[in-house]
């Protein structure tokens, strides 16, 4: 049995891998701090091993690692994603880069079977067509700048020591367990409280991806093919717009939502083109998307209905 060690384990993307884990019979190790927030794992709290510790202490970080003896580590704690809350030029350098590179040091010197780093689309920038691992790093804000220098480096690490390391590049994830705060579940969330939806433009876009499918990458590297310094882009080919979502949602629920436009921008430049050509990684990894945007936002609407209480 593998020894699954798992960082941001309490997040919307860690969360889901976490829950598909223990439901694969894998008890995983996730590394948390003093302050984090267990909500989304409270019906799995006992099937999972928590340590504590934080990736910027590099003397603790250490003990944890060699302690822990992880043979398989994904890495998903980020800072800065949620660029409306996490705004913090310092922090996001601070835990991303500093809390990365010891993690990425100390386990290159223990060993592993298996490194998954999670990238982002916002290393990419602005560009006109879909976008490949192959493209020039053109990041438009601080915390895609700081996932880029992560992918960079642990193409770097991997081809250096000859380690198993890889990055999955993601796009648009929504879903299950998602913050109430982000896109879609504040237009499913408060039009099924009758609320009005408070969003920026209609015609700004994004490679929606569901969350099933994104955790069904990572689980590839549980068993797969051993790759050194690869980068995988996860989307899902296709972009769709704010108000192509609000349509889907509208339609699916039966009932005109009351949206407000412009009440807030976005927090950042917005490209008229934001998606993921994906081909090497369904060549590589054998790996595509099984729910197109329609599906799965039937799933986020029926799952939020389902666990509203959550969000209250």
């Amino acid at each position: 049995m593998r020894k699954i060690l798992i960082t941001g384990g309490t997040g919307f993307i860690g969360a889901n891998l976490t829950h598909s884990l223990v439901g694969l019979g894998y008890k995983p190790t996730l590394l948390i701090r003093n302050q984090s927030n267990l909500w989304r794992l409270k019906t799995i709290k006992d099937k999972i091993k928590f340590i504590e510790g934080d990736l910027t202490d590099n003397k603790i970080l250490e003990k944890l690692i060699i302690k822990t003896k992880p043979t398989h580590i994904f890495h998903m704690a980020s800072y800065g994603s949620n660029q409306g809350k996490q705004n913090n030029i310092s922090l996001t350098y601070y835990n991303n880069v500093i809390g990365t590179m010891n993690l990425f040091n100390i386990c290159c010197q223990c060993g592993f079977e298996y490194f998954i780093n999670t990238g982002s689309s916002s290393e990419y920038g602005i560009k006109k067509k879909s976008m490949k691992e192959t493209d020039l790093l053109e990041p438009i804000n601080y915390y895609g700048v700081t996932k880029a220098i992560n992918t960079l480096t642990a193409t770097m690490l991997s081809k250096k020591h000859q380690l198993p390391m890889v990055t999955l590049r993601l796009f648009s994830p929504y879903g299950c367990w998602e913050d109430k705060l982000r896109l879609i579940p504040h237009i499913i969330i408060n039009a099924l409280h009758n609320r009005p939806v408070n969003l920026s433009n209609p015609r700004f876009a994004r490679d929606f991806i569901f969350i099933s499918d994104v955790i069904n990458a990572y689980l590839y590297f549980l068993n797969g093919e051993k790759y050194y310094g690869e980068v995988f882009n996860i989307g899902f080919g296709q972009q769709h717009t704010i108000g192509k979502i609000v349509e889907i949602v509208s339609n699916r629920l039966g009932k005109k939502l009351d949206v407000v436009w412009q009440t807030h921008l976005s927090n950042q430049l917005e490209p008229k083109k934001w998606l993921a050509n994906i081909d090497k990684t369904g060549k590589m990894l054998k790996w595509k998307p099984k729910l197109d945007i329609e599906q799965g936002l039937v799933k986020s609407i029926n799952w939020f209905k389902n666990n509203i209480i959550s969000y209250i």
